[in-house]
């Protein structure tokens, strides 16, 4: 048998209990300790954040994207904006056009053509293109239930191998 909780004693302690004024008081630290840890880690969130964006600033990155890619786009250029990080972000049909500190992107044609979107990802990116990063963003279209899913791949794993090769 577990042993009963024990009331309070009466006297000053419980009268403050029982105060309104009291319970605001207490009230009003707890809410002010909350956001203040709040405010802590979102603090500590968006300095980790800004350091990300800012390596990304520095790089040349080529993303090969459709409508989707776009929606990415504008949500990083909106984080970036909101961390104060200058992220220049110019859409070019070419890799080697990029300079250092630019976020290059085009919209690969086509969605529904997997294939078709690798071999022009693989035209854009060229030779010697100097890219840090360079990716391309398939779409749930590229897929459906007729997809040769592992030949899709292969060929991805083969496009990308032949890209390393010519831009190390």
């Amino acid at each position: 048998m577990s042993p009963a909780i024990a009331r309070p004693a009466q006297g000053a302690g419980e009268e403050r209990l029982h105060s309104a004024a009291y319970h605001r008081r207490v009230r009003k630290l707890l809410m002010t300790a909350a956001l203040s840890l709040v405010a802590t880690m979102a603090h500590a969130a968006d300095e980790g954040l800004r350091a990300d964006l800012a390596l990304v600033a520095q790089k040349r990155i080529y993303f090969a994207h459709q409508s989707v890619g776009a929606n990415l786009l504008a949500g990083v250029a909106d984080l970036a904006r909101e961390a104060g990080v200058p992220l220049r972000m110019v859409e070019t049909s070419r890799a080697a056009d990029l300079a250092p500190g630019v976020f290059g992107h085009f919209f690969v044609p086509e969605n529904g053509e997997p294939q078709r979107k690798l071999v022009n990802f693989k035209a854009a990116l060229g030779e010697g293109s100097n890219a840090d990063i360079a990716l391309i963003k398939f779409c749930y279209v590229d897929v459906d239930g007729t997809t040769d899913a592992p030949a899709l791949f292969a060929r991805y794993q083969a496009t990308i191998a032949e890209l390393r090769a010519k831009n190390p």
